[in-house]
């Protein structure tokens, strides 16, 4: 799989949920591409998953995500957070 270079472009979302499979990752999908497979008409900018945290599975993880060559997104690309005095 050829790591994303750009961050402009969102990612192959089916080629890195087949990378999951191959590498036997369990995790459950979330976001804008979850939402589309309950037919929400939504184009998906990122893929979100939530690992499964068995110890079993983590290494399988981090296998993939080191061939892939994952990296965090730069810190000023997450935005500032602060929560609001209702909890927000």
């Amino acid at each position: 799989m050829t790591p994303r270079k750009e961050r402009d472009q969102p990612p192959d979302g089916e080629r890195l949920l087949e990378a999951l499979e191959a590498h036997h990752v369990r995790y459950t999908l979330t976001g804008s591409v979850a939402a589309q497979f309950y037919g929400v008409e939504v184009q998906p900018g990122d893929l979100d998953i939530t690992p499964d945290l068995d110890l079993d599975n983590l290494p399988r993880l981090s296998k993939l995500l080191v061939e892939i060559e994952a990296t965090l997104p730069d810190t000023d690309a997450i935005g500032h957070w602060e929560a609001q005095l209702d909890g927000e």
